[in-house]
């Protein structure tokens, strides 16, 4: 029951991190559609500006104005929730069949859906839609006519200054709360994740909110190759320089979704590879028969197979690993119920190297534990274990690195083990001798001859095994694979939410394309006047979209990347001891974004080219 209850709380801790992923990018899809709808509604009134000037003129209040643009905006937002929320449901029945159709029970009725969850998201939706126009709603409504009709630019020079400023403060506290999370001690680790949280939020705010300022010289770098494409390269190039504010409103949402993939993407990365290194390095044995990660309780090997195990003409030699679950009490009085890893501390280490902090493992005996350098303990403190049998004071006379995989936190020989004995009767043996706890493990490490046929003899091991159902026999290289196997879920969780975010992003480069075109009917009719191909303009159009996705991915990765290095000295100490920067899917997100530029391009530019030329040059 206890094994069962382990196994459960670590699904449950699992799906824990899983759910902190969806709600980072709820967080993040929020963060998206503020920025979309904002720069929606800033061109749509940019458009409008010599109507709401006219209006101005005649006397129409501001207020009236600011009032006619948010009871616009609480329209959209209520019909686009209603909408979200709708193909939100629909999707999730989608998830729960295909679930079904991979053989995971749940019932027919498995999405619930509360009132309140309804009424929350409704109001968050109306709310986020409110908050996205409020500030194009503001400057309509309380621009000065005149300005509003000759098109001032000193307003927005002001405007641009305003937001390097803020940015300049954004990004300095972000910094600061990064260096602080680097510096804090390793045991508010909890505190350590809030504030780097908060300081990596700030920064990615701050670079969105910058982002105006720095797109200018960014774009005309990157666009140094699209230049060479006359006349489309060199037009879309020109053209997203004089408009850099709508161009940084437009790569906002791939901003922010770039950044969080890649360091998410980097940060698993380097944890892989760090189990992967471990793995390899302290395991000293050849192969290793263990539980499966299906079982939900520990089962031992049974003595027999062992023996038979230990007979194959290619086994060199083994060493048993059984568990004893116990009460301990700690040297501050709090009691814990936590398992002993029993192993046999002659030869334990010739077959896997715990990494020894301090002290000695071969000192294990009937008062002697070692303990795993988690539980805060040092060497020389006294705990007390319990069990069935009686009460031992032990003493801590070593302290080993955590390890993955390894049941319980603490090291015990079978003598101590014995002793107490165990709260289960997976390690309780009518048997005299300690070491007969070790005839019957929980995982057996096997070295095999120099000249042995690894798969030939792992083949036969598995034979032997095939009949208790929960045991396998892996290499180190299968273990490292299996113990990071959650890493690999990560990345799975990492993807799902980039190819949502890349569809959140491709939507608001298409709305920007669209509304963009409307709004530069004329400048186009007059290119198209003066010569300019259906084609050329085209390519004008897709390069611009292009350039705006490449630029958002470029900000975001190197942000992300940047953030993940932090990260991941943080993580130091929890065993993320290799920095792993995946460059090839890292290419392969960059490619993807170029993909989604052409994508986004392939309607507003088809429009385009599909404007009467003498109407588009008398538009105004």
């Amino acid at each position: 029951e206890q094994a069962a209850d382990e196994q459960n709380t670590a699904r449950d801790t699992f799906l824990g991190y899983i759910q902190a992923f969806i709600l980072v990018f709820v967080i993040l899809a929020m963060c998206m559609g503020a920025f979309i709808i904002m720069n929606t509604f800033a061109m749509n009134v940019r458009q409008r500006q010599n109507e709401f000037a006219l209006l101005r003129a005649i006397g129409v209040a501001p207020s009236s104005i600011l009032g006619v643009i948010l009871a616009q905006a609480a329209v959209i937002g209520l019909i686009g929730s209603i909408l979200g929320i709708s193909l939100g449901m629909l999707l999730a029945n989608g998830i729960v069949v295909l679930l079904r159709h991979e053989g995971l029970a749940l019932s027919a009725d498995a999405v619930i859906v509360p009132v309140t969850a309804l009424l929350v998201s409704l109001c968050i939706g109306v709310a986020l839609t409110f908050a996205g126009a409020l500030l194009p709603a503001r400057r309509a409504a309380f621009t000065a006519p005149v300005e509003a009709m000759r098109d001032s630019s000193g307003a927005r020079e002001g405007s641009s200054r305003a937001y390097g400023y803020a940015s300049i403060v954004l990004i300095v506290l972000g910094t600061a709360a990064v260096v602080a999370a680097r510096l804090m001690g390793n045991e508010d680790l909890g505190d350590r994740a809030t504030v780097f949280g908060a300081g990596a939020g700030a920064i990615v705010l701050g670079l969105v909110v910058a982002s105006p300022v720095i797109a200018r010289p960014v774009m005309t770098l990157l666009g140094l190759p699209l230049r060479l494409i006359r006349p489309g390269g060199y037009l879309a190039v020109r053209s997203l320089n004089a408009f850099s504010r709508r161009t940084s409103a437009t790569a906002a949402a791939l901003v922010i979704g770039m950044a969080l993939v890649s360091a998410g993407t980097t940060v698993a990365y380097s944890m892989h590879e760090s189990i992967h290194e471990s793995v390899h390095e302290s395991m000293y044995a050849d192969l290793v028969v263990r539980q499966t990660d299906t079982s939900n309780e520990l089962h031992p090997l049974p003595a027999d197979m062992v023996r038979q195990i230990s007979d194959l003409e290619d086994v060199e030699s083994t060493t048993a690993v059984s568990a004893s679950l116990n009460t301990l009490t700690e040297p501050d009085g709090s009691q814990i119920t936590e398992y002993l890893a029993v192993v046999d501390p002659k030869h334990y280490l010739e077959f896997y190297d715990p990494g020894i902090v301090d002290g000695s493992v071969e000192s294990l005996d009937a008062s002697h534990v070692a303990a795993f350098a988690s539980t805060g303990l040092k060497v020389g403190d006294r705990v007390e274990i319990s069990g069935p049998s009686r009460s031992v004071n032990a003493t801590v006379s070593a302290l080993v690195e955590d390890n993955a995989g390894i049941t319980g936190k603490f090291l015990a020989s079978p003598e101590l083990a014995k002793a107490v004995g165990s709260w289960t009767s997976a390690s309780t043996r009518s048997s005299a001798d300690p070491n007969a706890l070790l005839t019957e493990p929980l995982a057996l490490f096997i070295t095999t001859r120099p000249d042995a046929d690894a798969e030939h003899l792992q083949s036969q091991i598995e034979q032997i095994i095939a009949p208790t159902y929960t045991f396998t026999v892996v290499d180190p290289h299968e273990l490292s694979e299996i113990v990071g196997q959650r890493t690999n879920d990560m990345l799975t969780v990492l993807y799902v939410l980039l190819a949502l975010s890349i569809v959140i992003a491709v939507l608001g480069v298409l709305n920007t394309l669209v509304l963009s075109v409307a709004e530069r009917t004329r400048e186009i009719g007059l290119m198209r006047a003066v010569g300019l191909g259906r084609a050329q303009l085209v390519g004008q159009v897709i390069c611009e979209s292009i350039l705006t996705a490449v630029y958002g991915a470029v900000l975001g990765g190197a942000t992300g990347i940047a953030l993940a290095v932090v990260l991941r000295s943080i993580l130091t100490d929890q065993g993320v001891t290799m920095l792993v920067i995946p460059w090839g899917r890292l290419l392969y997100i960059l490619l993807a974004a170029c993909a989604m530029g052409i994508v986004a391009a392939l309607w507003p530019a088809l429009r385009a080219t599909r404007l009467p030329v003498l109407e588009a040059v008398a538009a105004e």
